[in-house]
């Protein structure tokens, strides 16, 4: 028989190649197996190494083969978890297990990935948050995303009360306690306190006027330093800049100049000069005029009541042609009596004819 080492050498042995032993189980006869029937054999080689934690360990029945495996020990290597752990505790980034409990309330808030600057209780929004100045110390937040669920929004003691939702320029310098809703509202304010404004645009031009109260897209648009104001209405106070102690309501409601101070209007489209009063749907009033109706006009000093009514200067009106008072005949044939009722009782005014 030839000696091994003269027979040709085979580069890659498979599975199906057959070699000689010698069982021992059978008398040591000489017999032929697949490479492929070894403990472990095959022709790539091991396929599958499986752990048990603290080592991986092959064995056979003639050799006890080690292969230790390494512990996780933070970074960007890899190994096992290492001991230490259990069901109270985390493993960080720097492979030390840490108790849940060893917590901190502050979190590092971002902007475009760098980190706001003295962050106290703050959440990472990622590029979604920019940090803006603000009054007081505090520091402002402008929010791309949504605020759906907000609740228990609350001011340190050393803010100034402010609220801003909405794109503005800038906060107020020196302002405080305002509140503001909407794109473009109080864009320009600079030191206004005690303000309440809400819809898109409303006294988009108001710099240091304060206790407004203005409510409604494009609401007071040229307001500027006038201040105590009810402003309520879609273009309410269109004219109205440095007026005060004025309320104006409804849809497209206003007064005949900019500075008039102290004016009631109240309707759609109605108007108001100083110190009028002015009720019902395209009403108007001269100075001192009290209007009350849809349409009711009166001049300077004069009440109009009624649907249409018109009163001349320092006089009364009631109703109007369209929308007249009832009134009975008298005895005479020229002379009728206005019906009013005192108390409970009809009463008669009696009206003399021209």
């Amino acid at each position: 028989m030839a000696i091994i080492y003269t027979y040709p050498t085979k580069a890659t042995p498979n599975a199906n190649d057959l070699i000689l032993i010698s069982d021992s189980q059978d008398g040591n006869k000489t017999k032929q197996v697949t490479i492929a029937s070894l403990p472990g054999g095959s022709g790539s080689g091991v396929s599958s190494v499986t752990s048990a934690n603290a080592a991986i360990t092959v064995a056979d029945a003639t050799t006890t083969p080690v292969l230790t495996s390494v512990a996780y020990s933070g970074g960007t290597g890899i190994g096992h978890v290492p001991t230490g752990g259990d069901n109270t505790k985390f493993l960080r980034g720097d492979a030390t297990w840490v108790a849940i409990t060893d917590n901190d309330t502050t979190i590092d808030t971002k902007n475009s990935g760098s980190s706001v600057a003295n962050p106290t209780t703050s959440l990472d929004f990622a590029t979604g948050l920019t940090a803006t100045g603000a009054p007081g110390g505090v520091v402002g937040i402008n929010f791309s995303g949504g605020l759906n669920d907000l609740s228990d929004v609350s001011f340190t003691a050393t803010a100034n009360g402010s609220l801003y939702v909405g794109q503005i320029s800038s906060a107020p310098a020196t302002g405080a306690s305002n509140v503001t809703l909407g794109g473009g509202t109080g864009k320009i304010m600079s030191s206004g306190t005690d303000n309440t404004l809400i819809g898109s645009d409303s006294a988009s031009l108001l710099t240091v006027a304060s206790h407004n109260v203005v409510i409604g897209s494009d609401s007071a648009a040229a307001i500027t330093e006038g201040g105590d104001n009810v402003l309520i209405g879609s273009d309410v106070a269109a004219t109205l800049t440095t007026g005060t102690d004025n309320v104006i309501i409804g849809k497209s409601a206003n007064i005949s100049g900019a500075a008039l101070s102290s004016t009631t209007v109240i309707g759609e489209s109605a108007s108001g000069a100083a110190d009028s009063t002015v009720v019902g749907k395209a009403a108007s009033a001269s100075t001192n005029g009290v209007a009350i109706g849809s349409g009711a006009s009166a001049s300077g000093g004069g009440i109009a009541l009624g649907k249409g009514a018109q009163a001349d200067a320092n006089k009364m009106a009631f109703g109007s042609s369209s929308s007249q008072l009832s009134v009975v005949s008298s005895k005479t044939a020229a002379d009728e009596y206005l019906t009013v009722k005192i108390n409970g009782n009809v009463r008669y005014i009696r009206l003399y004819v021209d």
